[in-house]
């Protein structure tokens, strides 16, 4: 385990981002106070060792208390008390930094040479270990003033000194980002733009502008979190555990809905989910862009596996009960919208703008925005998409249309109208018999 040294530099570095909205000003010593024994509390085994048997302390020490049930359960208690202090911060988000807190003093002992930490106690035994370890780690029985724990705390030092370095630097770049300079203007376009990555500011502001947008950093290491603890967590335990924390990550987010493994979520504070939607496995919701509105996906809507929906500062909207089924990819650089009741089977691609300049003497394709569109996209509700069909930007569909599988459409489908073929054409109607 790391000193008590680096446990309370995370806690210090994660109170000082809080950010909580509507709420009054938080009393500042409480709020550092209550950090610090969030952020070291796994290590209330270290007391309860040194009283019950100091002899046999690693017998005590790094066992269920460096757990994430119990970073779950503590902190659901520690919140819960919180609240006496901290009447005016919503319990959800108090809770969430609890849990954020509590869960950094687990990402750092993992980083820590040792044993491992008994992540999934009582799951299962497995200990899980950095296979890269930053931290030497406290040996409590070599003493306390034993040498191996002098340059445990010179690693700490210089880690903590490296990372406030970092910290600057990045904050002196983020800063000149965000002002610009005379001789560096801003491009509204390059920040949503992934073919940017790394070219705009250092790569880690191109990571958070492209990942997620202008959020602070205390939401960015909670997501970053989630990402790594829960996201891939397999089974029933990863299932509620999404369920109860993912909800925070989103621009709202309704009751019932269910979280699929590994999901991969930019610019999530301009995601909209409504009651009961379904995220298969591996779905990406990307909503990035500089004026648009995101995504808004409506109740009951179900995406099924590997489906990309994406965002180049455009808007998508899917509507209630909508049916989105795997592999699919919907793009906007505009408006795409998908009805109520609609399904859409595998490998459908849905596009809302994606159009180059073929003009003589354009620029070269890889150089372009690929943003033109010539309107919104628009599949009406109540529609079928085959598998593998693909819709160009500013098509629109009527009420009740069906689009055979492998179609291509270029343009717009009346209501009850079947359409196949490339170019998709009206083949017969599906009017009822007068």
């Amino acid at each position: 385990m790391p000193s008590p040294l680096i446990h309370c530099a995370a806690g210090w570095a994660i109170a000082r981002g809080a950010r909580f909205r509507g709420a009054s000003p938080i009393p500042w010593p409480a709020f550092l106070a209550y950090s610090l024994l969030a952020a070291t509390l796994p290590d209330i085994d270290v007391p309860i060792g040194l009283l019950a048997d100091a002899a046999r302390l690693s017998d005590y020490h790094n066992q269920c208390t460096h757990s994430l049930a119990f970073a779950l359960a503590a902190s659901l208690l520690l919140s819960a008390a919180g609240r006496i202090l901290f009447r005016r911060i919503p319990w959800s988000r108090l809770f969430a930094w609890t849990l954020l807190l509590t869960a950094s003093h687990l990402l750092l002992d993992w980083l820590t040479w040792g044993r491992g930490e008994p992540l999934l106690w009582p799951l299962a035994p497995r200990r899980f270990a950095s296979p890269v370890p930053l931290f030497f780690g406290v040996r409590h029985s070599e003493g306390l003033f034993s040498a191996s724990h002098l340059y445990t705390l010179l690693t700490e030092s210089a880690t903590l000194g490296a990372a406030a370095a970092a910290w600057t630097a990045w904050r002196h770049f983020h800063v000149a980002d965000r002002h610009g300079t005379m001789d560096d203007k801003p491009n509204p376009t390059a920040s949503y733009k992934t073919k940017s990555l790394g070219a705009e500011g250092g790569s880690f502001a191109a990571y958070r502008r492209i990942q997620y947008g202008p959020a602070g950093l205390g939401y960015i290491l909670w997501a970053e979190l989630l990402a790594l603890f829960v996201g891939p967590l397999p089974g029933a335990l990863g299932l509620v555990l999404r369920k109860w924390l993912y909800p925070t990550l989103f621009k709202s987010c309704g009751r019932g809905v269910v979280f699929g493994r590994n999901l991969v979520l930019r610019h999530a504070k301009k995601i909209a989910l409504g009651d009961g939607v379904v995220l298969d496995d591996g779905v990406v919701l990307d909503a990035k862009g500089d004026t648009n509105h995101g995504i808004d996906i409506g109740p009951g809507v179900y995406i099924g596996r590997n489906t990309i929906v994406y965002c180049k500062n455009g808007d998508i909207v899917l509507g209630a009960r909508a049916n989105i089924s795997s592999n699919c990819q919907l793009f906007s650089g505009k408006h795409l919208e998908v009805g109520e009741g609609t399904v859409v089977a595998a490998y459908v691609y849905l596009l809302s703008g994606g159009r180059y300049d073929l003009a003589p003497g354009a620029p070269p394709f890889a150089d372009q925005l690929g943003l033109e569109v010539r309107g919104p996209t628009v599949i009406g509700p109540d529609n079928w998409l085959g598998a593998g069909a693909v819709v160009l930007d500013g098509v629109q569909t009527g009420r009740h249309a069906v689009v055979g599988a492998g179609a291509v459409v270029a343009t717009s489908i009346p209501a009850d109208t079947l359409a196949v073929g490339i170019p998709a054409r009206p083949k017969r109607s599906l009017s009822p018999a007068p």
